[in-house]
């Protein structure tokens, strides 16, 4: 067996020492890195919907495909300031939603709903407020608890819920999806770790270029590897609901599903709103290139695939329900052919996905006026 010197370990750790303090001040000199996170305090732990975002928030959200101001209002909204009271001759329109609504990868003015405020009070006769109450991590459960709690008192005459593929209810549940910890929001694994691995995690997010360029090179990889592993690890994306062949559980997942967003509906008209929805396309619908690439790479089948069922299923429902229904995916696959919607790694809008889905929404808006 053989043995190695005391000396040696000695001078292998301290080589090792080195060379990352060395590659740590070359990066901070030559390259720094942004590292994936949100900033600390921009949520804050609440009984009733887990978590929201903090009041008279000001941070930033660094990342390796964008830098981003978050400011957040007296009532937490990332949107202007609101009174309660809907101003004499105002349509007052309030988004409900997660991440894409909330607009991660872009400023709050570049958000959807406010370039859409923007767009109807410039090309309208009336006047127009539209309120972003998108909060990251938020399901079904937690939109129809929020408008209950605090956006039926802003009286709005449309409620738009912004609906994603992962807003998909698979199975009902009282607990939490996410966690605040030490003002960060956090899953339940993150949550659940020590206090020394907590903080030594964030520390190497907040100070180490080293650790973060390993990070960013592993994300940047992440579309490469998901196309190698779709086939195992579809359910985390939107294929089960394009998927010909039907299936049980994706049916049951459709019916929890109909039966939150009837809820939420329920309530909306209660108040005297209209209730609408607007399907947020996937980024995996709309990239072409992206889908040659699993095809490619992968066991999968693209004539196992409708890519329109997923919207004719929620269409179905929503004439069912009498719900007005906007689907951008025609328009997205148009114009995706010919420029980039998507952040390849984070696959939310960018600024210009954000502007296509505002010119689309006021075009049902503008038409719907005019129907009434």
């Amino acid at each position: 067996m053989v043995r190695i010197s005391k000396d040696r370990i000695v001078l292998l750790v301290f080589t090792i020492v080195v060379f990352i303090l060395v590659a740590e001040f070359s990066l901070k000199l030559m390259a720094p890195q942004k590292c994936y996170a949100y900033p600390k305090g921009m949520f804050v732990e609440d009984e009733l919907l887990c978590h929201e975002l903090s009041k008279d928030y000001e941070g930033s959200i660094k990342t390796a495909e964008f830098s981003i101001n978050i400011k957040t209002n007296s009532q937490g909204l990332r949107d202007s300031e609101y009174s309660y009271e809907k101003p004499a001759d105002t349509t007052r329109i309030l988004g409900l939603g997660d991440s894409f609504q909330f607009g991660v990868g872009v400023e709050g003015e570049e958000v959807y709903l406010n370039v859409l405020e923007q767009n109807l009070n410039k090309n309208s006769n009336g006047k127009y407020e539209v309120m972003n109450m998108g909060v990251l991590g938020y399901g079904l459960d937690q939109q129809q608890k929020y408008f209950n709690e605090e956006g039926k008192k802003y009286n709005p005459d449309i409620v738009i819920l912004s609906f994603y593929q992962n807003d998909v209810v698979r199975k009902l549940s009282d607990s939490c999806d996410w966690f605040v910890r030490d003002g960060y929001l956090v899953d339940d694994y993150t949550a659940a770790q020590t206090a020394l691995s907590f903080k030594a995690k964030l520390f190497l997010n907040r100070k180490s270029d080293l650790y973060c360029m390993t990070k960013n090179t592993a994300l940047q990889l992440a579309p490469v590897i998901r196309t190698k592993t779709v086939t195992i690890d579809a359910e985390a994306t939107v294929l089960p609901y394009l998927e010909k062949t039907e299936r049980e559980d994706v049916n049951e997942w459709l019916e929890l599903t109909f039966d939150a967003i009837r809820k939420l509906k329920e309530d909306v008209e209660k108040e005297g709103a209209q209730f609408w929805i607007v399907m947020i396309p996937d980024q995996l619908q709309v990239d072409n290139e992206l889908w040659q690439d699993i095809i490619k790479k992968t066991a999968v089948n693209p004539e196992d695939y409708d890519f329109g069922k997923f919207s004719k299923t929620m269409r179905e429902f929503a004439d069912k329900e009498r719900i007005k229904l906007v689907d951008p995916l025609p328009e997205f696959k148009e114009e995706g052919k010919s420029r980039k919607l998507y952040y390849p790694i984070e696959a939310h809008w960018n600024k210009e996905g954000h502007a296509l889905a505002a010119e689309i929404v006021e075009k049902e808006i503008m038409q719907s006026e005019t129907e009434s």
